[in-house]
């Protein structure tokens, strides 16, 4: 049952936040040489690319996240279970949607560069998180605690990783 849930929780994100356009049937011969195609709708030059779809923690004491990221939208859904292991069918999950906008990479404390990025309230826009983004291979970072309202962090948390489904 778990599994059902959670295809149908990735599946509901992705074509909520635009990853799966069902008008499209042709989008994956978007090269960005046809001129047809903006360049600006080439994944490859659209700002962020490299954080866009779905990625799930670990679970943590019976809950466990997946998160999908597309151009200007974060999806969050946290799952609890019943059990420690999440083995088990997950008891609840809450939604929650985030604006995000990518902003330049820089060099962090740790040697490796990461984006910035700001994220939002989704129905108010407000700013709520001066950010960092990082990409290892299949594996997602976020900024550690150094963040203040009006700076960004000053290096990457290794301890919350985040992977590639």
């Amino acid at each position: 049952m778990t599994k059902y849930l959670s295809m149908l929780a990735v599946i509901s994100s992705l074509l909520l936040s635009g990853c799966i356009d069902l008008s499209d049937s042709d989008s994956s011969s978007n090269t960005g040489t046809d001129p047809d195609n903006s360049p600006d709708t080439n994944p490859e030059t659209v700002a962020g690319s490299e954080f866009f779809g779905v990625w799930k923690t670990a679970c943590n004491a019976g809950e466990s996240e997946l998160l999908t990221i597309s151009k200007d939208l974060i999806i969050m859904i946290a799952f609890t279970f019943e059990n420690d292991g999440c083995t088990d069918a997950s008891s609840e999950f809450t939604i929650k949607h985030y604006g995000v906008s990518y902003g330049e990479e820089v060099m962090v404390n740790s040697g490796v560069e990461a984006t910035q990025v700001v994220i939002s309230d989704f129905d108010s826009a407000e700013q709520m998180a001066l950010e960092l983004m990082y990409r290892d291979g299949d594996n997602l970072y976020f900024g550690n605690d150094s963040e203040t309202e009006v700076s960004w962090p000053t290096d990457i948390d290794y301890d919350y990783q985040i992977t590639l489904q």
